[in-house]
């Protein structure tokens, strides 16, 4: 993959095969996901997660929703330090393949920005420019959430080639995923946990689960719980700090 790939070309020839015209930027976002998550497995950079939501479920399981971030499950002892590489990984492998600008923003770059601190998460924030010709036009952006929970079941995951434009090699990623079980226990609890707004996603994806036999698992459930009550104690009474203290 030492040959500059026209990345406008690329996108032009996946849309042109699947039909998807009218979801070009769609399209673009989900090709980037494939060449993000191929050179971070590639660096060893994926060992110690997770792959979890709505993106595992379209990218190893087959799931006909087309999904936003790549979201990670990285365990309570996980810290964004054991990822110091990710940055400089990704800006070279995408820099390299397209030769286009990408800019990573890492955690301690994001935690300035607004609604950030209430997060209890590592996220890196990818931005490609992929029109650099044209001025209008926003730079494709991909997010990449790690949270500090666990996942209680693994599986190893190839990626699935939704598009023939993929390299070869890109099949050959392996990436560990929860089960559709334990997606199907996250998206129930997701459910009922979200009050600020109506989660349609999971609305959607908990059908096709089904359809796939996935099952719930009510100990599961509860272990879940308990781990988003915690977590939601954890932020409030950091918010109650930071108010005592402007007192």
């Amino acid at each position: 993959m030492n040959q500059k790939v026209n990345f406008a070309e690329l996108v032009s020839k996946a849309v042109e095969s699947t039909g998807l015209e009218g979801l070009r930027n769609v399209v673009e976002k989900e090709l980037l996901h494939y060449d993000i998550l191929y050179c971070l497995d590639s660096a060893g950079l994926l060992e110690q997660l997770t792959f979890q939501g709505g993106t595992s479920l379209r990218l190893c399981y087959g799931a006909n929703r087309f999904s936003e971030d790549l979201d990670f499950a990285g365990g309570v002892a996980f810290s964004g330090a054991d990822l110091k590489n990710m940055k400089a990984c990704i800006e070279a492998y995408l820099g390299n393949r397209y030769g286009l600008e990408v800019n990573v923003k890492a955690p301690n770059a994001l935690r300035n920005e607004p609604g950030y601190e209430e997060v209890r998460i590592d996220k890196w924030q990818v931005s490609v420019t992929t029109a650099p010709g044209k001025r209008d036009m926003p730079r494709q952006q991909v997010k990449i959430e790690i949270a500090n929970i666990p996942a209680y079941t693994k599986t190893p995951m190839t990626l699935k080639r939704n598009y023939e434009v993929l390299p070869d090699g890109y099949s050959d990623t392996l990436v560990m995923c929860k089960t559709l079980n334990e997606v199907m226990c996250d998206k129930l609890v997701s459910l009922v946990a979200t009050t600020k707004y109506i989660r349609y996603r999971d609305i959607w994806d908990l059908p096709w689960l089904l359809q796939q036999n996935a099952t719930y698992d009510i100990d599961l459930i509860r272990k879940k719980f308990r781990t988003t009550e915690s977590r939601i104690m954890t932020r409030y009474w950091h918010s109650a700090y930071k108010a005592s203290i402007r007192l």
